[in-house]
């Protein structure tokens, strides 16, 4: 795997807040540059196994693709 980015931030609120908001990919595009949208998928509850999400992100000079995490 390889390091897409790397920050830090101080934030104003209990440590498992933030994890849960950080770790939900439903946020991922509130936060992380190119990400257009993100959408569950399929049924299963955020965290569960086998969870997947259908991202769309923006690729200069190739519009919009739309990546299964």
């Amino acid at each position: 795997m390889y390091l897409l980015t790397e920050n830090s931030a101080e934030i104003a609120c209990p440590v498992s807040m933030a994890y849960e908001y950080i770790t939900n990919l439903e946020t991922f595009g509130e936060w992380f540059p190119g990400v257009l949208a993100i959408e569950s998928a399929n049924e299963l509850a955020h965290g569960a196994p086998g969870k997947t999400y259908l991202e769309t992100v923006a690729i200069p000079m190739r519009g919009t693709r739309k990546v299964a995490i």
